[in-house]
């Protein structure tokens, strides 16, 4: 709802105002998408969507928002042209969702940035982006990765052991980070008394490997897609997974120490290595080593604590911080 000189926005609440703005959020992942809508949702405002700039360019053309909110870099630098040869005329903002984000985030025209980490601030000012334009945010998560549980409950309802360490390995990224199967019934095997649950999402061949495996529902179980990982996070000693931004953010909330096998060379490594350095998590070159790793933290009830309240440390409240700048930037723009 851009302002004009009789619509009558002068005689609005803020709430009004942001109740009759418009935003546009841009992403290419489906599922950062439906994750950044349900955040924004509390805003009551009108929300649009579109995966790419092409897509975002059409929608700003069409139906103008109030303002843009980017988390992938491509659309921001493609929206930042369009904006600097004087064809569109809309504020934007850029969500990082890398630890150490690299260059091609940077675009013209950008309004305000929220990023992870400190590192950020220094990049971008690096680039000639201004400090009161950097906000340290951390990055978004959804709502329920910050709910209380009651473990206990947690527990039963996966019928999951209350006396044994819980190691989660995310399945899906198998390719990426190991043979799953064989990481899971080593962690059962060589860490005492451990349990396994291994994130399969839709692999169904991987669910029914696992399934068949003589170690299965005594030491390990796999769990098909489900929108309550952050109850199995809640529960876990320890978790390894991709060096993802938005994975790693969720593991930070629960303050679940993170093992990083083979993170892939570029924006996952520069993250592993991030959480490595703050006490957080741990990176495995190869298999052997991820045992290793898992045996000695599991052993030691102390390190595996010290690496708990390193990631609780770093945690932020981003989504919190990032729906109050949108609305005041909304408020401002009407």
């Amino acid at each position: 709802m851009t302002q004009t000189p009789d619509d009558g926005s002068a005689q609005m609440t803020d709430e009004e105002k942001v109740a009759a703005s418009k935003i546009l959020v841009v992403d290419d992942n489906a599922q950062n998408l439906e994750l950044l809508v349900a955040y924004l949702d509390s805003l009551g405002c009108g929300i649009a969507t579109a995966v790419d700039g092409l897509g975002a360019l059409e929608e700003v053309r069409d139906n103008p928002p109030d303002l843009v909110v980017n988390t992938h870099f491509l659309p921001a630098a493609f929206l930042g042209g369009e904006i600097d040869a004087g064809r569109l005329h809309v504020p934007q903002i850029v969500t990082v969702t890398d630890i150490r984000m690299h260059r091609f985030w940077y675009a013209e025209n950008v309004d305000h940035w929220f990023v992870p980490t400190e590192w950020n601030v220094e990049a971008l000012r690096r680039w000639g982006v201004e400090p009161h334009r950097i906000t340290v945010s951390g990055i978004p998560i959804h709502e329920r990765w910050t709910r209380p549980l009651d473990r206990s409950q947690v527990l039963a309802d996966w019928e999951l052991p209350g006396d044994r360490p819980i190691v989660l390995l995310s399945g899906g990224t198998e390719f990426v980070c190991g043979p799953v199967v064989e990481i899971a019934r080593r962690i059962v095997r060589e860490c005492d008394g451990a349990f396994a649950v291994v994130l399969a999402g839709r692999n169904e061949e991987l669910l029914a490997a696992l399934a068949k495996l003589p170690e299965a529902g005594r030491d390990l179980k796999g769990v098909a897609f489900t929108d309550r990982v952050h109850e199995l996070v809640e529960v876990c000693s320890l978790m390894a997974t991709k060096a993802g931004g938005i994975t790693t953010a969720e593991c930070l909330a629960k303050g679940t120490p993170m093992l990083f096998l083979r993170p892939v060379p570029g924006q996952e490594a520069g993250n592993a290595e991030y959480f490595q350095s703050k006490g957080a998590g741990a990176i495995a070159a190869n298999t052997d080593e991820l045992i290793a790793h898992a045996r000695r933290l599991l052993a030691s009830g102390e390190e595996l604590e010290r690496m708990s309240q390193a990631a609780r440390r770093l945690y932020r409240p981003a989504r919190e911080t990032i729906v109050q700048a949108i609305r005041s930037a909304v408020n401002a723009r009407c």
